[in-house]
């Protein structure tokens, strides 16, 4: 797989990376597994709640910064093990700093979610 410029040849080949790319997160990433599924889950909640277009767009977009920010984290992790495979305390802080980055949007969406889905909850069993 070389994903060297190889110049105008042929446009497709920049997505056929990009999506080899989340393949092999997908593949090889046991929270981004699971952050798909929870993706799921709040995405029939939001069918069965009936929620509006612009609690639509609130949550693909926060879904989307989720599973982006978990494979940059996978990508910074794969990145700093193949340039340093040794124990290296500044690229376990490194590894910390991205983990901690998806700890903040994962947050941030339980918070999205809870302002979507609990007002629509409470109505319909209270």
């Amino acid at each position: 797989m070389s994903s060297d410029y190889q110049g105008n040849k042929n446009k497709r080949v920049g997505f056929e990376h990009a999506i080899n790319g989340v393949k092999e997160a997908i593949k090889s990433e046991r929270n981004l597994k699971i952050q798909m599924v929870i993706s799921v889950i709040v995405t029939i909640m939001g069918i069965i709640l009936h929620i509006t277009p612009v609690e639509w767009a609130i949550i693909i977009i926060t879904i989307g910064l989720v599973l982006s920010f978990e494979i940059m984290n996978t990508a910074i992790e794969k990145v700093m093990d193949y340039l340093a495979p040794e124990f290296n305390s500044s690229v376990g802080l490194i590894k910390d700093i991205s983990a901690g980055a998806v700890f903040i949007a994962a947050c941030t969406s339980v918070i999205v979610g809870s302002i979507i889905f609990l007002p629509k909850l409470f109505r319909l069993f209270f």
